[in-house]
């Protein structure tokens, strides 16, 4: 899934150097890219434009006011995860997930954007 937040943030792409990318660590943009499977239990996790929306449909959740926002939720066990945290893209805002979805790496290639790896690991 592709994010166009509101800011550049830095990357989660410490991961990179570990793949011979060190190229890609510490670059910032406005564009992210995630895995739409949950780190919790590989359930598909939805991009909630409205956060309101959040709150209504999983689990009570509401967002402090830095935080109201599009937002991302797993309708299996309520993950909440924020995509445009400037610390930790995707970071869990609520729920079980061990962890922030998974990133990928990516290249802009005239109007396409071309996604060339994804941060190893399994599911959690």
């Amino acid at each position: 899934m592709v994010v166009r937040l509101p800011r550049k943030v830095r990357q989660p792409w410490g991961w990179a150097a570990q793949i011979n990318k060190p190229e890609f660590v510490g670059q910032e943009s406005d564009l992210i890219v995630f895995s739409r499977i949950c780190p919790h239990l590989g359930c598909i996790y939805n991009f909630v434009p409205n956060w309101q929306e959040v709150t209504a449909g999983y689990g009570g959740y509401v967002p402090p006011p830095e935080r109201k926002h599009a937002l991302m939720a797993c309708p299996c066990h309520l993950s909440i995860y924020d995509p445009g945290d400037v610390q930790v893209p995707g970071r869990v805002l609520s729920g079980p997930a061990p962890r922030p979805p998974r990133t990928f790496l990516y290249k802009i290639e005239g109007n396409q954007i071309v996604v060339t790896d994804v941060e190893t690991g399994g599911i959690a």
